[in-house]
């Protein structure tokens, strides 16, 4: 309590929106909020969003860890309170990050692109915001950083809808039985 450990996994490059993200993280300090963000992932950005890191006063709250292992990943998806997906464009299809942290029973904040509007209900077990919008961001981080009872509430629906729409087995059946059906 009093401290939000946030996460994104993600390429560092210009469209998966981390600069977005960082600028929500740093009205949230601003505004009092004790925030700590872990980056997944390495791309051609990292030295310009390290800069930006250090511009925003933000170099002793986040952490790059560059690329992980599925199991490192989900390690650090278990530590975590919220996960971001801040993506910009048309460049996301069904993000598995989303899929892999909501099945951490994480609440989700994504921005609307790609399938998210159909993996997240919004509200219920993760929140939508409009690309390239960090006001949207912040306030979606603090709407959870002072309520912990959304917070869990949001992410045990994510892991439910998780194990009921992502899991392989279930999908497999589904797909199997619409087979057999004769689409």
């Amino acid at each position: 309590e009093g401290q939000l450990n946030l996460v994104t996994v993600a390429r560092l490059q210009f469209n998966k929106g981390h600069k977005h993200a960082l600028a929500a993280i740093a009205t949230g300090v601003q505004q009092g909020l004790d925030l700590r963000y872990s980056i997944v992932g390495d791309g051609p950005d990292r030295d310009t969003l390290v800069q930006l890191i250090a511009e925003l006063g933000l170099s002793e709250r986040v952490k790059f860890t560059g690329a992980l292992s599925s199991n490192d990943v989900r390690s650090l998806l278990s530590k975590a309170d919220i996960f971001i997906l801040p993506s910009t464009g048309t460049g996301e299809a069904w993000p598995v990050s989303v899929m892999e942290a909501m099945a951490a029973g994480l609440p989700v904040i994504a921005t609307e692109i790609g399938a998210t509007r159909e993996m997240i209900s919004a509200g219920f077990d993760g929140f939508l915001v409009p690309q390239a919008d960090p006001a949207a961001i912040f306030e979606k981080l603090q709407l959870l950083a002072h309520n912990l009872d959304l917070r869990r509430a949001v992410g045990a629906a994510a892991n439910a809808t998780a194990s009921r729409r992502f899991d392989v087995k279930i999908s497999a059946g589904v797909l199997q039985h619409a087979i057999r059906g004769g689409l």
